[in-house]
């Protein structure tokens, strides 16, 4: 193989033994096999005195120090026993997967997984909460999305893990770039089609019809020729791409940009779409989101998220090691030593073939 196959060295792959997730997994063991990556999967089991913290049981009952560590043994065993049965048909055939279990808030734990392991790629199912949940909850899938420095692929239980087609969405950012190079070198691994494509994204005014013929055909023509640009600087990122592909289709449309990433990937049939996102958290983050995420959570399609270069994390300390922590502070108590670590529809569209 040539060194396109190694575009992924370390892969970490979560699972929470729900249908989703063993889809996730058999994508990890697919891409796993064909760019010669390392593969370990992920459980992460509940933090026994995080979860006790922030329940609150009072001063009637304390549990012992024993019955604590008892517990969280007895999930350990667990998820290690259930780890080992859900590899065991992989490892029957030669496959080499180390496991590991978790303990705490799944999406903080697989971050620290990742960045011990020195893993280049995440990979995780969804289960595909609703909006209100979603916002509410979140899910370790989203949390992820925003938070990982390495790039997560969120696959979908209906995709096929096999890669057939790969879209990538470009702004011209820095970021739009870097996913770009990833996803040339990954599709020159698998053998995939490369689709590149740039949303004009207009505004209001631009969806309200002319009231003159005129100003229709201007508008119009301004549009073709914005479109054509788009092209012309789709070929140069691509030119400039680290792995040079050898055949690509570059598109361009305008609309709502996450709207017509989701139709391109319907006619394209495309197996995974991969962009940059710039992992906006906190309330700016629920309320807002970005295309990346509005992409993921809009469209039936498997979606991999590259973050900029030199992204960290937010402080990844959860709501029970929070609750742990004040309990510790106000009984004069010690807490836990890991507790302070840091985290680490209708559009216009032209397209051309190179």
């Amino acid at each position: 193989m040539d060194k396109s196959s190694h575009i992924f060295r370390s892969i970490v792959a979560a699972t929470d033994f729900s249908r989703p997730a063993r889809k996730a997994l058999q994508a990890a063991v697919w891409t796993a096999q064909r760019c010669q990556a390392s593969l370990t999967v992920v459980h992460a089991v509940r933090d026994v005195a995080g979860s006790l913290a922030v329940i609150g049981y009072g001063d009637s009952w304390q549990p012992t120090l024993e019955e604590m560590m008892n517990l969280q043994d007895e999930y350990r065993s667990e998820g290690e026993r259930r780890l080992k049965a859900l590899l065991a048909s992989q490892r029957s055939k030669g496959m080499q997967i180390e496991s590991q279990v978790l303990t705490g808030a799944p999406y903080e734990e697989i971050i620290r997984a990742a960045g011990s392991l020195s893993a280049d790629l995440v990979i995780v199912g969804t289960r595909g909460q609703s909006a209100l949940k979603r916002f509410l909850v979140g899910s370790t899938a989203t949390r992820l999305a925003r938070a990982c420095p390495c790039p997560v692929w969120i696959v979908r239980p209906q995709q096929s893990i096999e890669l057939r087609s790969i879209l990538v969405p470009l702004d011209f950012s820095q970021v739009s770039e870097k996913a770009l190079s990833l996803a040339a070198s990954l599709s020159l691994a698998v053998g995939a089609e490369l689709h590149l494509l740039h949303v004009c994204d207009v505004d209001d005014l631009h969806m309200v019809p002319p009231l003159f013929d005129q100003a229709a055909a201007d508008l119009e023509h301004e549009r073709r020729h914005d479109r054509q640009s788009a092209v012309e600087r789709l070929e140069r990122s691509l030119q400039c791409c680290a792995a040079t592909h050898p055949s690509a289709s570059l598109h361009a449309a305008q609309g709502a940009p996450w709207q017509v990433i989701g139709s391109m990937a319907d006619k394209l049939h495309a197996d995974l779409v991969v962009m940059g996102s710039i992992g906006r958290s906190g309330l700016s983050g629920m309320l807002i989101g970005n295309t990346a995420e509005k992409t993921l959570h809009a469209s039936q399609h498997s979606v991999l998220i590259v973050k900029p270069d030199g992204f960290s994390p937010p402080s990844m300390l959860s709501e029970a090691r929070r609750a742990l922590h004040a309990r510790g502070n106000s009984h004069g108590g010690a807490t836990r030593a890991d507790e302070s670590q840091p985290a680490g529809a209708g559009q216009t569209e032209l397209s051309g073939a190179r």
